[in-house]
């Protein structure tokens, strides 16, 4: 013991020594009653809760890929629907432009056939009346001639 106090003795220390080394326990306890623990718990609930948010963080970002895969979804069906409809209408467009189109060929056709009609019985009225002013020529040409 006689070497410890010399080490002490040569260090300046003296019998005060144990009263600062007690009192600097206390001050150490009170301050960890005190300051450390309540230190101590804010740094575990805060570490809680950053954990925590990370949880919450991955489980919103899985819910927002089922949400986003959802809503690809309804507009990949949208869009077939929207394709099958506009195919559907082209057809019932396009099947009404037929139907017009041989309606007007009907009318036409038969305006051609009327017309042609027309022009075949003008034609035979005139080659009618043709031969007969030929005739009459002829006879007029024929009574010249003799007479």
């Amino acid at each position: 013991m006689d070497a410890v106090s010399a080490i002490f003795t040569q260090l300046g220390a003296d019998a005060s020594v144990i009263c600062q080394f007690a009192v600097v326990i206390i001050l150490f306890l009170l301050t960890k009653f005190v300051f450390l623990n309540r230190l101590q718990s804010v740094i575990e609930t805060r570490e809680a809760k950053t954990s925590k948010l990370e949880g919450s963080a991955d489980s919103q970002f899985l819910k927002a890929e089922e949400v986003q895969k959802t809503y690809q979804e309804k507009i990949e069906k949208a869009y077939k629907e929207a394709q099958l409809y506009s195919s559907q209408k082209k057809n019932e467009v396009i099947k009404e432009r037929d139907k017009l189109v041989k309606e007007t060929e009907k009318e036409v056709t038969l305006f051609i056939e009327k017309s042609r009609h027309e022009n075949v019985k003008e034609l035979n009225e005139r080659k009618v009346s043709l031969f007969n002013e030929a005739d009459s020529l002829a006879s007029s040409l024929v009574d010249k001639m003799i007479h």
